[in-house]
């Protein structure tokens, strides 16, 4: 009996070994093991806590053809890259109306990343955000005489839950402050190939111009 109580012993533990080992293979425990899809759509708060801005944002990349619309209030001002047709779009609101003005986009034209690249950053195991569990990690970065500290927070399942700044805005490049970016809705490996459509306002009233503004690095800085 001693013998066979022994032998169910390690058939447990081996299962239980197979088994944490293959959580640790699916788990994000170390940065580098953080890569994010070519193609998502999201929903986020982009926040601002000392000028006391709230800006609810969507997010549409396709990153494997060179698609991008960022929306920002809800529709009330929205950009569009097409890189694969080689032209930019950026809708903005009127009194009562839109207007459109447009550019060229070509390979050089860099689609905006609402996920920043963790291969770099050290993780710190796991902590408690916006009411769960997740993984955190950091970066910390000099700048001149500033420095510059970044926290990313997402799920076991590798879903974004926050990126807290205090630095500058690596996101949108603006000034040294603190931002944050809440992650609301997430679908990896996704997209919605209607929200690349071109604007119909542009279609009939676009104002071409050499480069769009920076919508975000504009407002912020």
């Amino acid at each position: 009996k001693e013998r066979e109580v022994r032998m169910r012993f390690s058939v447990v533990c081996a299962v239980a070994l197979v088994v944490l080992g293959a959580c640790a293979a699916v788990s994000p425990s170390n940065a580098a093991a953080v890569v994010w899809p070519q193609k998502y759509t999201m929903e986020a708060d982009f926040i601002l806590p000392n000028a006391r801005v709230n800006e609810p944002i969507s997010v549409h990349y396709d990153g494997e053809n060179g698609r991008l619309k960022l929306d920002f209030y809800h529709g009330l001002d929205y950009n569009v890259y097409r890189v694969d047709q080689g032209k930019a779009y950026e809708v903005y609101a009127k009194w009562d109306s839109h207007g459109c003005f447009q550019s060229s986009a070509d390979s050089s034209t860099e689609l905006t990343q609402m996920l920043p690249d963790l291969s770099t950053w050290t993780d710190l195991g796991q902590s408690f955000r916006q009411g769960e569990y997740v993984r955190h990690f950091q970066l910390v970065k000099t700048n001149g005489a500033k420095v510059n500290t970044y926290d990313f927070y997402l799920t076991e399942e590798g879903r974004p839950v926050e990126f807290h700044m205090l630095g500058y805005d690596t996101v949108f490049d603006s000034h040294y402050d603190e931002y944050i970016l809440q992650y609301r809705w997430w679908r990896p490996q996704w997209v919605d190939d209607r929200e690349f459509d071109v604007p119909s306002v542009c279609s009939n009233n676009g104002v071409e111009v050499p480069v769009l503004a920076d919508r975000m690095g504009a407002l912020l800085r």
